[in-house]
């Protein structure tokens, strides 16, 4: 094909301009092309390879079966371990994360990627693979689609993981799919949380343990408390909001009783009731929120204090301490 013979930056920009359908043997044309590329030392040529990818699978002129191709031939390189190296596999996982979740494609990449992500080691890897499995699976959980059971219980054993990159990556994995779907409360959203709230427990007992030294610092204490009172208190709640970057007060106000017991009782949760001057509630710690060096634990902080701030309200304003 004559696809083959033009630089990637041509093709795409054609690509761009052009409104037709997209056969499946020129798509199978440029796909080889691109994966040349993907795999080249040259960070030009793997960069233009990965934005003509992401321009190729999401044209409305290609067929959802070539996009399946691809997304099968992406993942069978890395999968078998024959990349070149840590390059080549980023380029790969960038090319995965620019494709827009549909039902049969969000299956097969959600289920191919917690063991990519168990076995990297590269640091932009880590995090890049986390994104797109976290897409991913907020997909299948807002249209509700069923989780296969290997994925939660991968998710949920990683997530008490002994290496903190693999226990940090996880739980951003639950924590923004969970987040991602607080306006939907949907049947497979309900599976996926409960098969991850003794994790989230878990790691709030870590924290509170010993808040300055946990592996992973506040980060998991934060995302477990926001989580806890928020998209998970409203399980089988209709109609309880919208999704922003934070919840509503309204929202949160009152918790469905598949999680009232389990916040109740939680200690850690509770504990924030008796915090003081002289032991503040990690939460309250100046001391654990003055290490944070991401946007992201930021961001978690700010959504466990909105949650907590709702949820105790009337005991807030009674206290002086926590005022």
């Amino acid at each position: 094909m004559l696809y083959t013979y033009y630089p990637s930056t041509v093709v795409a920009e054609f690509l761009k301009a052009y409104q037709g359908e997209i056969s499946e043997q020129a798509f199978a044309s440029i796909l080889k092309s691109i994966l040349s590329g993907a795999k080249s030392s040259n960070l030009s040529v793997r960069h233009d390879s990965c934005t003509l990818f992401s321009i190729l699978v999401n044209h409305k002129g290609r067929a959802d079966a070539s996009v399946e191709t691809a997304v099968n031939e992406v993942l069978a390189l890395p999968k078998a371990s024959k990349t070149s190296g840590a390059e080549h596999r980023i380029a790969l996982y960038e090319m995965l994360h620019s494709i827009k979740p549909a039902s049969g494609i969000a299956q097969t990449i959600s289920k191919s990627l917690p063991l990519l992500l168990t076995k990297e080691t590269n640091e932009v890897a880590i995090p890049l693979l986390a994104q797109t499995l976290a897409l991913q699976l907020t997909y299948l959980l807002e249209e509700n689609v069923s989780v296969d059971q290997s994925i939660t219980n991968a998710i949920a054993k990683e997530m008490s993981s002994t290496k903190p990159v693999m226990r940090r990556a996880f739980c951003t994995i639950a924590g923004n799919s969970l987040w991602s779907i607080s306006d939907k409360a949907t049947e497979a959203g309900k599976t996926f949380a409960s098969s991850i709230l003794q994790p989230l427990e878990n790691s709030l007992k870590i924290v509170a343990a010993n808040p300055l030294m946990a592996s992973t610092g506040p980060f998991e204490g934060y995302m477990s408390f926001a989580l806890m009172l928020g998209p998970l208190s409203r399980l089988g709640i209709q109609n309880y909001g919208t999704n922003t970057c934070f919840t509503s007060s309204a929202a949160i106000s009152t918790l469905s009783p598949v999680l009232d017991s389990v916040v109740s009782k939680n200690a850690v949760i509770q504990a924030i009731l008796a915090s003081t001057t002289t032991k503040p509630h990690f939460l309250l710690w100046n001391k654990c929120y003055q290490k944070l060096t991401t946007l992201e634990e930021e961001l978690w902080l700010l959504r466990a204090l909105e949650v907590g701030i709702s949820h105790f309200r009337a005991d807030i304003r009674k206290s002086e301490v926590l005022r």
